[in-house]
C-alpha cells in the first residue's frame, strides 16, 4: 500500500508540473479527428461499428473497435465541446495508466528512483504531449490501461495461482482488443514479463496457457473483424511491411519516437537508452546468478537471493 501511495504521489507531482508548464495548451481547440469522433452518437451509429466505419467522412481505419466508440460517446455526452474538461479527463486517464505502469514496474523489481526516471522521461516526451493534447487519442490511453491490467493480473496469477486473476486477465485482454489491436502483442509480451519478474522457471506451463488463451481471444476478434467489416485490414508479408514493423519496434523504445529532433529529444533519447541498458544488465545478471547458484548448489533458483541469510549447503557428490 505504501508503495502504491508513493507511486501515486510521484505521478501527481509530475503531472502537476507538466500541467503548469503547458497550461496554455489546455485551451487549444479540437484538432482534425476530434471533430467527427468526439460527439454524441445515435443508436444506429453505435450499432454501425459492427458492420462498417462509424465516422461520416469514412476516413478512419475499418476496425472492429466498439469500446472506442463507447468512450467517444461518453466524452461527447459528458463534456460536449468544453475543451478544458476534455483535457482534464484525458489527463486523468493518463494518470491512471501511469499508476498501473508503476505497479507493473514495481512487480518487475524497479524502485521508486527508477520509476521517477521512467515517468520523467515519458512525461517530458512528445509522445506524452500528443496523447494528452489530441483528444481523440483517449481510446489509445484506455487500451494501454487494459493492456497493463492484463499484464498485472498475469503476474499475480503466476505468483499466487488464483483463478480469479486468470479470469480478470482474460477479461482485460478482451476489452483491450475491442479498443485497439495493439493488444495483439500480449502473447509475446507476457512471457518476456514473466522472465523478468521472477527467477522461478518452473511455471512455464502456466505462461504457455496464458499466451495460448490470449491467442484464442485475438483470433476470434480477427475473424469477427474480417467477417463483419468490409475492407478490413489484413497483414502484409512484404519487405516494405517488414521494414515498417522494424521501424515501429525501434520507435517504441524511444520516448520521442523514431526520429529525434533537436538537442532535447536526443538527450532524452540517450538517457532512456542508457536507463534501459542498465535495467537489462541488472536483470540479466540476476538471472545468470540464479542459474549458476542453482546448478552449483542444487538449490531452487529463488534461493540464491537468501544466500546472506541462510545459504544452501552443498550436496554431497
Amino acid at each position: 500500500m505504501r508503495s502504491a501511495l508513493k507511486i501515486a504521489g510521484l505521478i501527481g507531482i509530475l503531472l502537476l508540473i507538466w500541467s503548469a508548464v503547458f497550461a496554455s495548451t489546455f485551451s487549444c481547440p479540437f484538432h482534425w479527428d476530434d471533430f467527427h469522433l468526439i460527439r454524441q452518437y445515435s443508436g444506429a451509429e453505435m450499432l454501425s461499428v459492427f458492420h462498417g466505419v462509424v465516422d461520416p467522412d469514412k476516413i478512419e481505419t475499418p476496425g472492429l473497435r466498439p469500446v472506442s466508440i463507447l468512450l467517444y460517446n461518453l466524452q461527447g455526452t459528458l463534456w460536449g465541446e468544453n475543451i478544458l474538461l476534455h483535457r482534464i479527463f484525458v489527463l486523468f486517464l493518463m494518470a491512471l495508466f501511469l499508476f498501473l505502469v508503476g505497479l507493473l514496474l514495481s512487480e518487475l523489481g524497479l524502485g521508486l528512483f527508477q520509476l521517477a526516471i521512467v515517468f520523467a522521461l515519458f512525461i517530458s516526451s512528445r509522445v506524452f504531449a500528443s496523447l494528452v493534447l489530441w483528444v481523440s487519442l483517449s481510446h489509445l490511453i484506455l487500451a494501454y490501461i487494459f493492456i497493463t491490467l492484463t499484464a498485472l493480473f498475469f503476474i499475480h496469477w503466476i505468483k499466487q495461482q488464483r483463478t480469479i486473476f486468470f479470469v480478470l486477465m482474460l477479461l482485460s485482454a478482451t476489452v483491450a482488443t475491442f479498443i485497439r489491436e495493439e493488444s495483439y502483442t500480449l502473447p509475446v509480451a507476457l512471457p518476456l514479463i514473466w522472465l523478468v519478474s521472477t527467477p522461478d522457471r518452473t511455471r512455464w506451463r502456466q505462461v504457455l496457457v496464458a499466451s495460448l488463451s490470449l491467442i484464442v481471444i485475438f483470433a476470434f476478434h480477427y475473424c469477427l473483424w474480417h467477417f463483419l467489416i468490409p475492407n478490413a485490414l489484413s497483414p502484409q508479408f512484404t519487405f516494405s511491411a517488414a521494414n515498417k514493423l522494424l521501424r515501429a519496434m525501434a520507435s517504441s523504445w524511444l520516448p520521442g519516437g523514431y526520429t529525434m529532433i533537436g538537442t532535447a529529444d536526443k538527450l532524452i533519447g540517450f538517457v532512456w537508452i542508457g536507463f534501459l541498458s542498465q535495467v537489462v544488465h541488472q536483470h540479466a545478471a540476476e538471472f545468470l546468478a540464479s542459474v549458476v547458484w542453482a546448478r552449483c548448489f542444487r538449490c531452487p533458483p529463488s534461493a540464491w537471493r537468501a544466500l546472506s541469510v541462510s545459504p544452501c549447503p552443498r550436496s554431497p557428490s
